[in-house]
């Protein structure tokens, strides 16, 4: 739990935070606690590159496991015209590890 207290960043990869997993939200909240280093969270999922009910649910799930003030660090969709940001698959992230130079930190990549 100590990375998570100090970590800068957190990345969720293919997990919709289901509400049945209640353990997650209270975990996230217990280990990141007073965290004043987190700057971004991303989370990379299809379904959130889909404009529904269920993109809108899962935005909110998360948001609920974060306080206010870390709500607005986290991001769904990244608003880019660069091909890397395009779908929230895991392909995608690979993908942008493997090609990019730090791309997914950069705040207007």
């Amino acid at each position: 739990m100590q990375e998570l207290k100090e970590a800068k960043h957190l990345i969720f990869i293919g997990y919709s935070m289901p509400e049945t997993d209640k353990n997650m939200s209270f975990f996230l909240k217990a280990a990141l606690g007073d965290n004043q280093s987190l700057r971004r969270i991303f989370v990379f999922d299809p379904a959130l590159h889909n404009e529904d009910e269920r993109a809108k649910q899962m935005e909110d799930r998360f948001r609920a496991c974060f306080s206010k003030k870390m709500q607005s660090r986290i991001e769904f969709r990244r608003e880019s015209n660069n091909s890397y940001f395009r779908d929230g698959t895991l392909a995608q992230f690979a993908h942008i590890l493997k090609s990019s130079n730090n791309l997914l930190f950069k705040k207007n990549a």
